[in-house]
């Protein structure tokens, strides 16, 4: 078995592990709404912090969270690079 599987899961009896199947969809669902909804950088914050506190709950390291995610670094590396090529910018302040 593979030490880390991508997006596997993890058997476990914490309060995340715990919750109705439908609840962690919601969940799941509207942070993706927040997230694609989100146009500055900085406000990513408040995501990756209920992240990190959901990867505590679990009774999982978030190291272990990060290493399952490791197979979509080129996906999201591309989808970085079509955002930043393809989408035009706006003039900051000029002089």
């Amino acid at each position: 078995m593979r030490k880390y599987d991508f997006f596997g899961f993890v058997i476990s009896n914490s309060f995340v592990h715990k919750l109705d199947p439908r609840a962690k969809l919601f969940a799941l669902i509207g942070l993706s709404i927040l997230i694609f909804r989100i146009s500055a950088f900085q406000n990513l914050l408040f995501p990756l912090t209920i992240f990190i506190m959901a990867a505590y709950f679990s009774g999982t390291s978030i190291k272990r969270h990060v290493l399952s995610v490791r197979p979509l670094i080129p996906f999201l590396i591309a989808i970085f690079l079509f955002h930043f090529l393809l989408t035009p910018g706006q003039e900051s302040i000029g002089f």
